[in-house]
């Protein structure tokens, strides 16, 4: 009986330290090769306009801080550590408004959105996080309308033919190209269908510098614009994971 009992113990013993050794006291780092990406969240940026703001200055029209709220969409494609982006962003509208002694100017951004392709790779690559830097180009269109406000009355079968001074219906740049340069830190994907929190910091450099343009007159002697914009994304990511793009 005794021997019987040494032999258990010997034998129970052993299973308890095979199974630790197989055991690792953490998860794996998830290995998924490839990856499908669907990201959409808020982007706020300040975006940097000094020959337009020149001009709102030199007519006292207020133009506020420059910052804006874009809704952000995104998809792309994971290879490994590199990540390809194709990003749109539509700004929500806003108004701002500034009173003196005799009228009331309303600048509203009537135009603002963007369209950016990157490429990135991730400089950290840990078992919980990624920390990506991206570089891309992309387009933009950004533009105001401006009117004042008055106490002035007018009949709406009249509109048509009422005339006020210093309203400008349409004033915007278009198809500004930029370079886009921004840190990524993301949560690391761990399931064949995963969702991550994401948060960009970037920079964008307009390549050229735009003449501002109008759909109601044809502008001359028009200020020309190099955009600048410093922004942040705050965006939710699925993604769907494998080694192979047919993923079950």
């Amino acid at each position: 009986m005794k021997r019987f009992l040494f032999i258990l113990l010997c034998v129970a013993g052993r299973a308890q330290t095979g199974d630790s050794t197989l055991t690792p006291p953490f998860p794996e780092k998830s290995q998924f090769r490839r990856g499908l990406i669907t990201e959409f969240g808020i982007m706020p940026a300040i975006t940097f306009l000094p020959s337009i703001r020149s001009f709102f200055a030199a007519n006292q029209i207020p133009s506020g801080v420059p910052v804006n709220l874009f809704f952000h969409y995104g998809v792309g494609l994971r290879f490994n550590r590199t990540k390809f982006l194709l990003q749109y962003g539509s700004g929500l509208k806003g108004s701002e408004a500034s009173s003196s002694a005799s009228t009331t100017y309303i600048l509203q951004n009537s135009v603002a959105n963007y369209t950016t392709l990157s490429a990135g790779y991730d400089l950290v690559n840990s078992r919980n996080r990624r920390l990506y830097l991206n570089a891309g180009i992309g387009g933009m269109s950004y533009g105001f309308t401006i009117f004042q406000r008055t106490n002035q009355v007018v009949s709406f079968p009249a509109i048509l033919q009422t005339s006020q001074v210093g309203n400008v219906s349409s004033l915007f740049l278009r198809n500004v190209t930029y370079l886009d340069v921004n840190l990524e830190y993301t949560q690391r994907e761990k399931r064949k269908r995963s969702a991550q929190w994401v948060t960009r910091l970037g920079y964008r450099n307009g390549l050229n510098a735009r003449m501002y343009e109008s759909q109601a007159f044809v502008l001359t002697d028009a200020p020309r614009e190099r955009v600048r914009q410093i922004y942040l994304q705050l965006l939710f990511s699925l993604s769907t994971n494998g080694d192979k793009w047919r993923i079950r």
